[in-house]
């Protein structure tokens, strides 16, 4: 393996990135000695707008209250007072810690994402929620589709429930009409009396004294009897006459 393919070399766009990211890293801790602390905030404003961790925002937070203080210290305390002194004091440490700081914060090895890498991101970010809502709302619209085939069917279903009962009705009174007919023709089939007449014979005393025989003969419309009777009474004897009715 020649020194040139060796694995140990950087390719020259990872060069480039190191490059650009020590110069993001010299650029920044320049700001606030540069800006005599007045602007030792922006770089970690910047931080916290790029990470947007809770963290660096309090960071940003003690550095903008700092350089405040050491504003208000300045401008109130006259020339050699204990004031002015302490807000010298306080501009010299603002813009010494906010150097060192910012070269920790934005060393190559910390990974703080440039604001291309960050709009990349947040690009990919909005794609990935965009598909998810198409994702979800392709679910919701097969879910419905589901539900509208299930309410389907059930309808076909119910409807051929009651497709069927009315069948069964149907032939339940198919059946019975059916039975009532056989029935009626049996009942035709079947042998059939009638009652022909009825004799009444009646013996009793005239105003002569001699007695009287009389009889009175009537025929009813009865029918289904199968017997000949006779009946004495009283002096009356009844005889009653049934045949047969073809």
């Amino acid at each position: 393996m020649t020194p040139a393919d060796s694995p140990a070399r950087s390719s020259p766009p990872q060069q480039g990135i190191a490059l650009r990211r020590r110069a993001r890293q010299l650029g920044w801790a320049s700001v606030p000695i540069l800006s005599l602390s007045l602007l030792a905030f922006v770089p970690f404003l910047w931080l916290a707008l790029i990470r947007r961790r809770v963290r660096d925002w309090v960071v940003f937070a003690a550095y903008l209250a700092a350089v405040v203080a050491e504003l208000i210290l300045v401008s109130v305390g006259k020339k050699g007072s204990a004031a002015s002194a302490t807000g010298g004091a306080i501009l010299v440490l603002v813009a010494v810690t906010a150097t060192v700081h910012a070269l920790m914060a934005y060393r190559p090895t910390a990974g703080v994402p440039s604001w291309r890498d960050v709009h990349a991101v947040r690009a990919a970010d909005k794609r990935r929620q965009r598909a998810m809502a198409v994702a979800k709302e392709r679910e919701i619209h097969e879910q419905a589709i589901g539900v509208r085939a299930a309410m389907a069917d059930q309808k076909q279903a119910q409807k051929a429930d009651r497709a069927t009962a009315h069948a069964a009705s149907a032939e339940a009174m198919e059946a019975r009409k059916q039975e009532e007919a056989a029935q009626k023709a049996a009942q035709l089939a079947a042998p059939r009396y009638g009652w022909v007449e009825t004799r009444r014979t009646y013996r009793r005393k005239t105003i002569f004294g001699n007695r009287r025989t009389e009889t009175i003969v009537s025929r009813p419309s009865q029918r289904n009897a199968r017997r000949r009777t006779r009946q004495r009474f009283g002096g009356v004897t009844i005889t009653e006459e049934w045949q047969r009715l073809e």
